[in-house]
C-alpha cells in the first residue's frame, strides 16, 4: 500500500479462496460477516470464534499478510483512525479493550494467525494477557506500527490504556495463540477449546453483540462530505465521565452545523496522569498528529480556569504550521488575553455562540478556497 493519493480505495489485490477477502467482496451473507464500521481501506466485521460480547476485528480490503506491510503514512492514519472509532464503539458497552494482531509473513512463518489477511482482534476484557505472553516471550514497547518488522513474523498487542508491544516470533507457534492465551485468561475454570472459530462460532454473544452496539457510523475523510473538526481538550487530571461529559457539551452545542465533531482517545487520561514510558509517550503524541492532519478545522476547549494548556497549546501551533483554521473557545477562563493564543488562533471566542459563528466563517473559507 504505497504511492497512492488519500482517499483511493486498494482493490486490485483479492484472493478468491480467502473468507475475508470474500466479505470485502459482499459474498457472505453470516452474521459474522456483518460490517459495523468502513473506510477507504478497511472494515471491522464481529469476531467468528466470538468467545465474548463485543468481539470485533478490524480487517484490511486489500489482500496483504500483515499491517506491517502498510507502509504509506496516510493509510496508516487511516488505520489509527478507525481503530479508535472502533476501541470507542467497544467501551461504553463491555468496556475498555485489548488489540492484537498475529502478524505473519507466509504460511510457514504464520506467528500463530489462521487466516493470512492482516486483521486485528478487539476483545473487551480486564485481564492481563500481556502477562501471560511474557512469561514466554520478550515484549518491546513501541511507539508506532512502523516499528512492525516487515519482513518477519511477529505478535501485536496493545493493553487496555493503548500502550503497544511487540514480540517477534523466532519458530512455528500454535494457530490461534493469542485468542487461547485470552480465553484461558478469561474462563480459568474451563478445559475445554472454546477459543477454536472453526468449531466454537458463540452465535449467542454474537447477537448479545449485535443489539447493543446497533448501527454504528465512522466518518472518515471523504464519506460524509462534512467538515471534520478536531476538538482538542486539556485532559490531564480528569476522569473518562468528565471527559465524555465535555465532549458532549460541545457536539450538543454545534449539533445543527455541518460538521463532524471528534477527539482523542478517552482513555488516555489515565496515562496521562502517572509515569508514562518514552514510546507511550510518543505513541499518544502521533495519535493525536494523526487526527490533526486529518481534520479541517481545529476547536480548542481552553476554558479550565488556571490549567497552562501545553499539550493543547502545541496541537495549535501544529495546526498554524499545517495552515489549519483555529478557534479557541475560553469562556470565563480569562485566556482570551494569552499572547501566543491570540498570535495562532483565528477566533478567540468567549461564548458558544461565538465558537458557532467562528466555524461559520472558517467553513465558509474552507469551501470557497479562501486562504485562512
Amino acid at each position: 500500500m504505497t504511492g497512492m493519493p488519500h482517499g483511493v480505495k486498494y482493490k486490485s489485490i483479492r484472493a478468491p479462496e480467502c473468507r475475508f477477502c470474500s466479505i470485502v467482496s459482499n459474498q457472505h451473507g453470516d452474521k459474522f460477516d456483518t460490517v459495523l464500521l468502513a473506510s477507504d481501506n478497511f472494515l471491522v466485521i464481529p469476531a467468528l470464534g466470538h468467545f465474548c460480547p463485543g468481539y470485533l476485528m478490524l480487517i484490511s480490503k486489500d489482500h496483504i499478510r500483515n499491517f506491517a506491510q502498510i507502509t504509506d503514512r496516510r493509510v496508516i492514519d487511516e488505520l489509527e483512525r478507525l481503530s479508535l472509532c472502533t476501541r470507542w464503539s467497544i467501551e461504553p458497552h463491555f468496556g475498555r479493550s485489548i488489540v492484537f494482531e498475529h502478524g505473519p509473513l507466509d504460511s510457514v512463518c504464520s506467528g500463530g494467525s489462521s487466516v493470512d489477511h492482516a486483521h486485528l482482534h478487539f476483545v473487551p476484557t480486564q485481564v492481563n494477557v500481556l502477562q501471560r505472553v511474557a512469561e514466554s516471550r520478550t515484549l518491546l514497547g513501541i511507539g508506532s506500527r512502523l516499528a512492525l518488522p516487515p519482513n518477519a513474523p511477529y505478535l501485536y498487542i496493545e493493553d487496555q490504556s493503548g500502550n503497544r508491544f511487540l514480540a517477534t516470533v523466532r519458530e512455528a507457534i500454535r494457530s490461534q495463540y493469542l485468542r487461547r492465551l485470552t480465553y484461558q485468561a478469561l474462563y480459568p475454570q474451563r478445559n475445554d477449546d472454546g477459543w477454536d472459530w472453526h468449531t466454537h462460532p458463540h452465535e449467542a454473544l454474537l447477537e448479545k453483540t449485535l443489539s447493543t452496539l446497533g448501527r454504528l457510523s465512522y466518518s472518515g475523510k471523504g464519506e460524509s462530505g462534512q467538515t471534520r473538526v478536531y476538538l482538542a481538550m486539556a485532559m490531564d487530571g480528569l476522569a473518562s465521565g468528565e471527559i465524555r461529559r465535555r465532549e458532549q457539551y460541545f457536539k450538543n452545542r454545534l449539533k445543527h452545523l455541518p460538521i463532524d465533531l471528534f477527539t482523542t482517545f478517552v482513555g488516555t487520561e489515565v496515562s496521562t496522569n502517572r509515569a508514562m514510558s518514552p514510546e507511550s509517550v510518543n505513541e499518544l503524541v502521533e495519535r493525536d498528529l494523526a487526527m490533526l492532519r486529518d481534520a479541517d478545522i481545529l476547536l480548542v476547549d481552553y476554558s479550565r480556569r488556571g490549567h497552562n494548556f501545553v499539550g493543547c497549546t502545541c496541537e495549535i501551533v501544529y495546526a498554524h504550521l499545517l495552515n489549519k483554521p483555529v478557534i479557541a473557545y475560553t469562556g470565563r477562563s480569562g485566556n482570551h488575553r494569552r499572547i501566543w493564543l491570540s498570535y495562532h488562533a483565528d477566533f478567540i471566542c468567549q461564548s458558544m455562540q461565538e465558537v458557532v459563528e467562528g466555524l461559520v466563517h472558517a467553513i465558509a473559507r474552507k469551501n470557497h478556497g479562501e486562504p485562512r
